[in-house]
Order: structure tokens, then C-alpha cells, then sequence
């Protein structure tokens, strides 16, 4: 055994008392579930973004790059649908061999690949950036 296998060994074990055996006591201790307390209950996601959507100085949420959250006071948040950022109906045509499969296109909402809040313009609000990656 190497010495960086020994010390790595070492760590872990070291660690090992700083761990609840207990499931429910582990996670009480590393992970308070607040999602009731701050309207999100129910809220699932991929990804998040937090970002002052509408300049009060609280961080407002968007999750999955499509679904908007606005803060009340940092104490709650509130689902924001007209929110403006246009997300157009597209066609996606999947590819057989490089060849476009018309028979199996199908319509969805378009939901970008990334999604970038800046104040691109220098107007004091946040501005929305999205697109796809290119192949």
C-alpha cells in the first residue's frame, strides 16, 4: 500500500464518527427540508438559477431554465408565469444517418439548453440569455 492510498485511508476513517449511523438522524443533521416553509413544496428540478429577477434584492429562482419564482422578502416563493421570456412551440425532427425522420417530428415547447441572467444593456435589470449548443 502507497503512502496517498494509506493517507486517504486514513481520512476516511477518521471521518467515519462524523456520520450518524441513523438515516433520519443523518439527514436532520446535514439537510433541513424548508421547502414547505418557503412555497416550493412539491417544486421539483433539474437545475436552479438564483438570480434579482425584479430588483428588490432578494434572489428569486428559476428552475429547469423555463419556470420562474419570484421571492417574497427572501421569506417565500411564488410561481411567476408572465414573466416575458418567450419560449416558442418548435418542431424537433430527429436524424437517421444524418437524414431528417419527418414521420416521427414531433411539437414541444422549445426549453433552452442554457440559460444566463445578466444586465447585458446596463439598465439595472437582469436580462435573459438562452440557446442551444450546436453539434
Amino acid at each position: 500500500m502507497n503512502t496517498l492510498t494509506r493517507c486517504a485511508l486514513l481520512a476516511a476513517l477518521a471521518l467515519i464518527p462524523a456520520f450518524p449511523a441513523d438515516a433520519e438522524e443523518r439527514e436532520s443533521h446535514w439537510f433541513t427540508n424548508v421547502s414547505k416553509e418557503v412555497g416550493l413544496e412539491g417544486v421539483r428540478a433539474k437545475d436552479g438559477i438564483f438570480t434579482d429577477l425584479d430588483g428588490d434584492g432578494f434572489w428569486d429562482l428559476c428552475l429547469d431554465r423555463r419556470r420562474l419564482y419570484l421571492s417574497d422578502e427572501g421569506k417565500s416563493f411564488a410561481a411567476h408565469e408572465k414573466h416575458g421570456i418567450d419560449f416558442p412551440e418548435v418542431t424537433l425532427v430527429p436524424l437517421k444517418d444524418g437524414k431528417p425522420v419527418k414521420e416521427k417530428a414531433k411539437e414541444t415547447t422549445f426549453t433552452p439548453q442554457y440559460l444566463y441572467f445578466a444586465d447585458v444593456d446596463n439598465d439595472g435589470d437582469q436580462d435573459a440569455l438562452y440557446g442551444v449548443h450546436s453539434n
